[in-house]
């Protein structure tokens, strides 16, 4: 996702450098508004992935504190690796739909 994320929007300032027909700009824009929805698909798995990560790491550490089994402390970590990479992820995720947000609002302008 984040190399199809780069690749697509080198294509984006080299649509929005010079000059293009209006058709061209109104497909592109059609294209940048379907690109945006799958990102805001992924967005939305990512978050409900992130969140569950985050209840199941706050349920395992909760855990331990009331049964103070080791393997609960154990667990309880993995969730945390596991949970700091979706974090970043999805804050990546977000960055890039707000991008192409400007991105289709410069398009929609030139038109």
């Amino acid at each position: 996702m984040v190399e199809f994320i780069e690749d697509y929007e080198v294509i984006l300032k080299k649509r929005l450098s010079g000059r293009h027909p209006e058709s061209e700009l109104k497909e592109w824009v059609k294209d940048l508004n379907i690109k945006i929805n799958y990102v805001q698909e992924e967005r939305e798995i990512h978050l409900i992935v992130t969140l569950n990560f985050g209840i199941f790491f706050l349920l395992t550490v909760m855990a331990y504190m009331v049964f103070q089994f080791f393997v609960l402390l154990i667990i309880s970590f993995i969730f945390l690796i596991l949970l700091v990479p979706y974090i970043f992820h999805y804050y990546y995720l977000e960055n890039t739909v707000q991008r192409w947000y400007l991105f289709s609002d410069k398009l929609e302008k030139k038109l």
